[in-house]
């Protein structure tokens, strides 16, 4: 089995949520959880390559994949424009 940093869960939607529910959430996991003890001789990156990615370790690193959600706009709930 092999394991992903990037997870996903389907919360319970409600029927009487006035909003609509997002379907699938989904969040990541740092990759320091599947690898227990650090392994002895472990590959290393270039020290500038290290510090452009943030970590000595390839088997560490994770890229940061953003988040895409919809904005709301100011004055719009769920329920459409604002009566201000």
């Amino acid at each position: 089995m092999r394991h992903t940093n990037f997870k996903t869960w389907r919360p319970y939607a409600s029927p009487f949520d006035p909003c609509p529910a997002e379907r699938v959430k989904a969040y990541n996991t740092p990759p320091n959880l599947y690898l227990g003890f650090q392994p002895p001789n472990l590959p290393q990156y270039p020290p500038r390559e290290a510090l452009r990615r943030g970590t000595l370790w390839p088997a560490l690193f994770s890229p940061y994949e953003g988040y895409n959600r919809p904005v709301e706009r100011e004055g719009e709930s769920c329920d459409g424009p604002s009566s201000h």
